[in-house]
């Protein structure tokens, strides 16, 4: 999930949160001293224990660097379609912010 944009949910929403993910059936927050939507690695649950994954966000230079490497995708793309368009706030996006009105 290196890639510098996704989708997601509640919503959807676009966001630039390049991270990686390790399959970690049964592994919760409290196991790895994670908490949810952190600077550290935290769980993401996808279906209660068999599916669930650790997230780790890259840190912001390796978040900057995707992002530029990814300029022209990212410009094809909000070509494409307007909610695949990258701001300053899809960049500070985490999945558990509040839908905008």
């Amino acid at each position: 999930m290196l890639a510098p944009i996704m989708r997601g949910f509640p919503g959807p929403r676009t966001m630039n949160m390049p991270h990686y993910m390790f399959y970690a059936p049964n592994v919760t927050d409290a196991d790895i001293g994670g908490k949810p939507y952190g600077l550290y690695p935290f769980i993401l649950s996808m279906s209660p224990g068999r599916d669930d994954v650790i997230i780790m966000l890259v840190g912001q230079t390796e978040k900057d660097k995707i992002l530029g490497e990814g300029k022209d995708l990212l410009a094809d793309l909000c070509s494409y379609r307007n909610y695949l368009c990258t701001s300053a706030e899809t960049r500070a996006r985490m999945p558990n912010d509040p839908l905008p009105n």
